[in-house]
């Protein structure tokens, strides 16, 4: 199983979700308790979101996540905890 993940943050500037620091791995983002969330690339376009602290996963539908590989693409929640970037494969959008 793959352990590396995007921590993602609350941008101002956008009034979203992004990451622009990379992907890194879980558990040493866990010791360092800078980040809340992060997203876990299933497969190519299609990201489910953690929690890294303690505590309940936050409903995707009601947060807005910027792509990690797209710097401006907003993701679309496909439930409550999955999202899916278009832009990364287009044959999502199906």
């Amino acid at each position: 199983m793959n352990n590396f993940v995007f921590p993602i943050y609350k941008s101002n500037t956008v009034n979203a979700y992004r990451n622009t620091f990379g992907q890194f791995d879980k558990d040493s983002l866990e010791k360092k308790g800078n980040f809340d969330f992060c997203l876990r690339e299933e497969k190519s376009g299609k990201f489910v979101l953690e929690r890294i602290t303690e505590g309940k996963v936050p409903n995707a539908h009601r947060m807005t996540v910027i792509c990690p590989h797209h710097d401006q693409h907003r993701m679309t929640a496909i439930d409550n905890h999955t999202f899916i970037c278009t832009e990364c494969d287009p044959r999502l959008s199906h």
